[in-house]
């Protein structure tokens, strides 16, 4: 008998959550490659083998922004759990962690680019009204959630 329960997978990333002047929008890319594909995500990624985490926040968010870190403080860290069918048609679950950073930064972002071979095809400024757990990935969300409850 074959079992559907799904698999598991991990991934951890360092992530930059970053507002524009106004506070009313945030710097997402746009996910082309596994199971956030078609998402929304906070500019990050995997930390290198002689990375420190700052170190990662500034050079993917380099990469994927084409934007200088100017500032930063750790928000804190954080876990999903995404449910995602992998293209054998296999249920697998990542389980998603991350130390998430608020930053700022300098420079024009990248706009969206239809071809593009790394895991995004570029960024947008998306308005937090926007915001939904159809288009953003579960992180941004949390990050959001806990920075909001932090000021009030």
């Amino acid at each position: 008998m074959t079992s559907t329960a799904p698999k598991y997978t991990s991934h951890f990333g360092v992530y930059a959550l970053i507002f524009n002047e106004a506070k009313d929008s945030i710097l997402l890319i746009k996910k082309v490659l596994g199971c956030y594909k078609g998402l929304h995500d906070l500019p990050g990624g995997s930390p290198e083998p002689h990375e420190h985490l700052h170190e990662t926040l500034v050079r993917e968010v380099f990469e994927e922004t084409g934007c200088y870190v100017t500032d930063s403080q750790q928000l804190g860290a954080f876990s999903s759990l995404f449910p995602f069918i992998e293209t054998n048609g296999e249920p697998m679950t990542m389980r998603h962690l991350a130390t998430i950073y608020t930053a700022t930064i300098a420079g024009n972002p990248i706009g969206y680019i239809e071809k593009n071979s790394n895991n995004s095809s570029g960024c947008v400024w998306m308005p937090l009204t926007d915001i939904t757990a159809a288009n953003t990935v579960p992180l941004a969300r949390l990050a959001l959630e806990a920075l909001s409850k932090k000021a009030a």
